[in-house]
């Protein structure tokens, strides 16, 4: 037997080894990376899935409230009075009685209900609020609604008002007094 055929079959079989060890090396390494992806993925699943589910009752919350402002809406009396006198008077206001005092009301009691859910307080506390406009009607309601919801940044300095004087309404306009001015 020729000696250079067995030289080569002798050292083919080690390369061979050694390209087998390769490649397994090489499909264990794409599967340790897929397994590490796989468990990245699952963990970023369950994180999102607990910020979304975190998010889910913050809705259900606001929801509920605004639920909420729309019952004590439906609820108020004054409102209720306001709106059947409407009704009868076909859904002309001037046919109402005391009609510029029951707007001036319905404008503040909507006012008050879209500031109570801390539109105005926000407002205030980023100062951005230029005027605050005041419907004032000699109306006692027995309960009290927040005007400006949670505000909790300090108090905010007012200008004197402008009064202009109504039919059983008085208007009231308040320069807001920046705090970087």
């Amino acid at each position: 037997m020729n000696t250079k055929a067995l030289r080569f079959k002798v050292s083919f079989y080690p390369a061979l080894a050694l390209l087998a060890a390769a490649l397994v090396s090489v499909f264990l390494v794409v599967r340790f990376v897929d397994a590490e992806g796989d468990r990245d993925l699952r963990a970023w699943q369950i994180r999102l899935g607990i910020v979304a589910d975190s998010r889910a009752e913050a809705v259900t919350s606001w929801i509920e409230s605004q639920y909420a402002t729309l019952t004590a809406l439906a609820e108020n009396a004054s409102l209720q009075i306001y709106m059947t006198e409407l009704s009868l008077a076909s859904g002309d206001p001037t046919k109402t009685t005391a009609a510029a005092a029951q707007a001036g009301y319905l404008r503040n009691l909507l006012a008050v209900t879209a500031a109570r859910g801390g539109v105005t307080g926000k407002a205030l506390e980023h100062d951005v609020v230029d005027e605050i406009a005041v419907e004032l009607a000699p109306v006692l309601l027995g309960k009290g609604i927040r005007f400006f919801g949670q505000f909790t940044s300090g108090p905010v300095q007012l200008d004197d008002p402008d009064l202009i004087k109504g039919e059983r309404v008085t208007h009231l306009r308040f320069r807001v007094r920046h705090r970087n001015a």
